[in-house]
C-alpha cells in the first residue's frame, strides 16, 4: 500500500512537469497559447473512443493550428519526439500510442508522395477536421460555422481568459493575431473576419470583460483590421519565436505604423463625433424625411421640410472640413405647432439621424450674459464632449416666443429685449467666451457653424392670422431682424387628430404601445393587444385634454396599471398563444379624469 502511495506521489509529480511546458526540447518562448492547445491534443489522443482515423484527424488540426502560432519547424523537429517522450505519461495507453505514431508515419508519407505538405497550411489534400462532439460553448456556435474544430473553442476560451486580465495593447495585438491565426485555419474557408467583432459584441461581458477594456480592445481590433490582420500570418512578418534584434526592429516598425493608424483614426473620431452619419454618407433630402417619419407620424409637409434642412447641414459640413475658407450658412428654422403635435421631438430625431450634437433650452428661463441663471454661454458647455465644444451643433430654443416676457415688472421688455440681441448675434456666428473655470481661465467659441431650432406653440394667436415674419414678431415680441434669422421660414406643423395619433400608438415602432406589447411579451410571453376602439378612446382623450402625443404614455400607464398583475380573467388562450385583448369599455373605464381647463385670464384687479 505504501508503495503504491509513493508510486502515485512520483507519477503526479513526473505529469505536472510534462504537462506544463516540456521545456527540456520546446524553446521557452513558444507563445502562450501552444500549451492549452497541446493538453488538447493530448485529451484528444487519449480519449476512450480514439481509433486511428481520430488520430490522423487530431495530428493534422495539432499541426494545422501550431504551424501558424510558431515556425513549421518547430512541429516537425519535434512532434515525433513529444509523442514518443509524453504520450504514455499523459493517459495515452501503450497500444493507442503505437497507433499513433503510425499515423503520423501514415501522415508524413502521404504528404512526401502528393503536391503538399503535412506541417503546412493547408496539411494534406483532401483533409477534412473532426469537429468536437461535446462543443463546451453551444450559446457561440450559431457564429460560426457548422463543425469547428475543437482545438478553436480551446483557443477561444484562453483568448477570452487573457482578454480579462490586464495587458498592453501590444499584448492584446499578439492574442488577436494567435487566436485569429487558429480560427482561420481550423476550417475550409477563413470565417474569422465574418464571425470574430460579432463574437467579441455579444460575448465579451459574459466573459468578464469590463465595457472600459471592450472599448479599447475593439479599438485595438480596428487597428490590426487596418493592416489586413485576417490573413495568413496575420501582421506582416508576425512570428512569436524572434530575435531580440528582429523583436526591436518589427517594434519599431509596428510603433510607427499604429501611430500612423492612430493620428487617422483621432481625426476620423473627432470628424465622426461632430458629424455623425454625415461622415459616412450623405443621406438626400428623401432619406432624412423617411426616416424622420417613423416616429414622427402625421407631419409629412413638415417632415420633408425638415429633410432638406438635415441635408443641408450635413452637405455644408462635408464642404466645410474639406475646404475651411467654405463659408456656413446654417439653415436656421421656427417651428409652430400646438401642444404635443412634435416640435421638439422632430427636431431631436434629426439630431440623431444626421449625427450632430445638440442642446435643448427652455427659452423663456434664459438670463442675460453677465446676470446669474441659465445664460446661452451656459448652456453651451453642455456640448462639451471629452472637455471640448464641437464645432457643429444643434440648438433647441423651446417656447421661444416667450422670451421677450422674460424679467419682472418694469425690467421685462428691457430683459428680455436685451436676450433677444444676444442671440440674434449667436446666430450670426458670434465668438461667445464661456463661463470662467475654477483657475480663472476663459474659453471662447463661434457659433458660425451652430443651427438654431425655435419652436413655440403661438396658441394667443388667432387661428385666422396667417403667421409671416412680420406677424410672428408682432404677436411674440421678437424684433423682426431676430424672426428673419430664421432662413428656412416658419415650418408648421398641424394639429394631431383621432387617426394621426391612432397611428402614433399602432406605427410607432419606438412608442409606448408597441414598448409595454414588447414588454409583456419577453418578460410574461403574452400578446398585449388593445382593440382600434380603444386606441381610438384612448386619441380622443389626449385631444380633448390638448396634449396631443405628449400624454399617450402616461394615459396608456393609467390602462395598464391593473393589467401589470396580471388577473385571470384578462388573460385567454387562443390557438396555443396568451392573450390579454382591451377592450374600448375597459380602456374607458380605467381611464384618469379629464384635465380641468382653466382659463387663462389676467388676475382681478390687474389693469385696475
Amino acid at each position: 500500500m505504501l508503495l503504491k502511495f509513493f508510486l502515485a506521489i512520483i507519477i503526479v509529480g513526473i505529469n505536472s512537469g510534462f504537462t506544463l511546458k516540456a521545456a527540456d526540447f520546446y524553446p521557452d518562448n513558444l507563445p502562450d497559447l501552444f500549451w492549452p492547445l497541446r493538453d488538447h491534443f493530448y485529451d484528444r489522443l487519449a480519449g476512450p473512443t480514439a481509433t486511428k482515423e481520430n488520430f490522423k484527424s487530431t495530428l493534422c488540426e495539432f499541426v494545422r493550428v501550431c504551424d501558424y502560432i510558431s515556425p513549421d519547424s518547430i512541429m516537425r523537429n519535434n512532434l515525433r519526439k513529444d509523442i514518443d517522450k509524453y504520450s504514455l505519461v499523459r493517459g495515452v495507453t501503450p497500444t493507442a500510442k503505437i497507433d499513433i505514431l503510425d499515423a503520423l508515419n501514415e501522415l508524413e508519407e502521404t504528404s512526401m508522395l502528393l503536391p503538399g505538405d503535412f506541417y503546412s497550411t493547408r496539411p494534406i489534400p483532401g483533409y477534412i477536421h473532426t469537429a468536437a462532439a461535446d462543443d463546451p460553448l453551444q450559446e457561440a456556435v450559431k457564429l460560426y460555422p457548422q463543425g469547428v474544430s475543437s482545438f478553436f473553442w480551446v483557443a477561444r476560451d484562453r483568448f477570452y481568459a487573457f482578454m480579462a486580465e490586464e495587458s498592453s495593447p501590444q499584448e492584446i495585438r499578439t492574442a488577436f493575431c494567435e487566436f485569429i491565426s487558429v480560427g482561420d485555419h481550423v476550417a475550409a474557408a477563413p470565417f474569422m473576419s465574418k464571425s470574430l467583432r460579432n463574437d467579441f459584441n455579444e460575448f465579451a461581458f459574459k466573459k468578464g470583460i469590463k465595457r472600459k477594456r471592450k472599448a479599447e480592445i475593439l479599438g485595438i481590433l480596428s487597428e490590426l483590421e487596418a493592416l489586413s490582420v485576417y490573413t495568413v500570418r496575420p501582421m506582416p512578418g508576425y512570428s512569436p519565436i524572434k530575435t531580440q534584434e528582429e523583436i526591436t526592429r518589427d517594434a519599431l516598425i509596428m510603433k510607427t505604423i499604429v501611430d500612423y493608424i492612430a493620428k487617422q483614426r483621432t481625426i476620423v473620431a473627432e470628424a465622426k463625433s461632430f458629424m455623425g452619419t454625415a461622415f459616412g454618407g450623405l443621406l438626400t433630402p428623401e432619406e432624412v424625411a423617411t426616416r424622420l417619419k417613423v416616429n414622427i407620424r402625421g407631419q409629412d409637409a413638415a417632415m420633408n421640410t425638415l429633410g432638406i434642412i438635415g441635408h443641408k447641414i450635413m452637405a455644408q459640413i462635408r464642404l466645410k472640413q474639406a475646404d475651411s475658407s467654405w463659408v456656413f450658412r446654417p439653415p436656421h428654422a421656427f417651428l409652430i405647432g400646438k401642444s404635443g403635435c412634435g416640435k421638439t421631438q422632430s427636431v431631436i430625431e434629426l439630431c440623431k439621424i444626421i449625427g450632430i450634437p445638440w442642446i435643448r433650452v427652455n427659452a423663456p428661463e434664459i438670463v442675460g450674459e453677465g446676470f446669474k441663471g441659465p445664460t446661452l454661454s451656459y448652456n453651451y458647455e453642455q456640448l462639451k464632449q471629452a472637455g471640448k465644444i464641437p464645432p457643429y451643433a444643434i440648438v433647441i430654443l423651446d417656447e421661444a416666443g416667450k422670451m421677450g416676457t422674460t424679467g419682472v415688472g418694469d425690467d421685462a421688455p428691457k430683459y428680455g429685449g436685451s436676450i433677444m440681441r444676444t442671440l440674434l448675434a449667436h446666430m450670426d456666428g458670434a465668438s461667445v467666451k464661456l463661463p470662467a473655470k475654477a483657475d480663472g481661465i476663459e474659453e471662447t467659441i463661434s457659433t458660425h457653424c451652430f443651427t438654431y431650432f425655435a419652436t413655440d406653440a403661438c396658441a394667443h394667436v388667432p387661428k385666422s392670422v396667417d403667421l409671416t415674419a412680420e406677424t410672428l414678431s408682432s404677436y411674440t415680441g421678437m424684433p423682426l431682424e431676430l424672426v428673419n434669422r430664421f432662413s428656412q421660414g416658419i415650418i408648421k406643423l398641424a394639429p394631431h387628430t383621432i387617426p394621426s395619433l391612432v397611428d402614433i400608438l399602432k406605427n410607432n415602432a419606438s412608442g409606448a404601445y408597441n414598448h409595454e406589447r414588447s414588454f409583456f411579451k419577453k418578460l410574461y410571453n403574452i400578446d398585449l393587444v388593445i382593440e382600434d376602439a380603444g386606441l381610438r378612446a384612448i386619441a380622443d382623450r389626449s385631444i380633448a385634454d390638448s396634449t396631443g402625443a405628449r400624454k399617450l404614455e402616461e394615459l396608456l400607464g393609467h390602462i395598464l396599471a391593473p393589467v401589470y398583475s396580471l388577473p385571470a380573467g384578462l388573460i385567454a388562450e387562443i390557438e396555443g398563444t396568451k392573450k390579454i385583448i382591451l377592450t374600448e369599455k375597459f380602456v374607458k373605464a380605467h381611464l384618469p379624469p379629464p384635465v380641468e381647463k382653466i382659463k387663462d385670464e389676467p388676475p382681478f384687479g390687474m389693469y385696475t
